[in-house]
């Protein structure tokens, strides 16, 4: 069960970091206000790691968390020059994660984005996977439980710009 959850992570970080054309940007400021607003309104939660970001398209952000030694979560953000790439994109993972899920219950979730997905373990419902996309910018969190999951999606989703 530990090597599954482990495996489906790194797909979905390999997922996330791998695609994309050169074109040089500095990190956005959206990325610094996630960063604020995680330690800000979830102060038991610490930033573990802000892996490098891609400066090519997508420009990318993965944080990882960490709240005590044992729990952990991820959060990651894919903002895309053109929202016809992003949606192709947020196509394709979502795909990939139905092939590598295929034993989790796959749901959306009100109100979150534009499109969204969110894939929970059938038995006992812990360690959900959300992607969603707003716009150019897709969204992927993935936490220890729902509750957790679904308060550190709706964190980012109130600093993405409007459509």
């Amino acid at each position: 069960m530990a090597m599954t959850r482990n495996k489906a992570f790194l797909v979905f970080l390999l997922l996330l970091i791998s695609a994309g054309t050169s074109w040089a940007q500095e990190k956005p400021d959206l990325f610094e206000r996630i960063q604020r607003v995680f330690q800000e309104q979830e102060p038991s939660w610490k930033i573990d790691q802000v892996y490098p970001t891609s400066t090519t398209d997508p420009l990318t952000l993965d944080v990882a968390l960490r709240r005590g030694k044992q729990r952990r979560a991820s959060v990651n953000i894919a903002v895309w020059r053109r929202k016809k790439d992003a949606q192709g994109a947020f196509e394709g993972i979502c795909i990939a994660l139905d092939n590598s899920r295929r034993k989790a219950l796959k749901s959306s979730v009100p109100h979150l984005g534009d499109e969204n997905h969110m894939w929970v373990d059938q038995r006992n419902r812990r360690w959900p996977l959300i992607q969603f996309i707003k716009g150019s910018t897709i969204v992927g969190v993935f936490a220890p439980t729902v509750p957790i999951a679904l308060r550190f999606a709706r964190h980012v989703l109130k600093e993405l710009p409007p459509n």
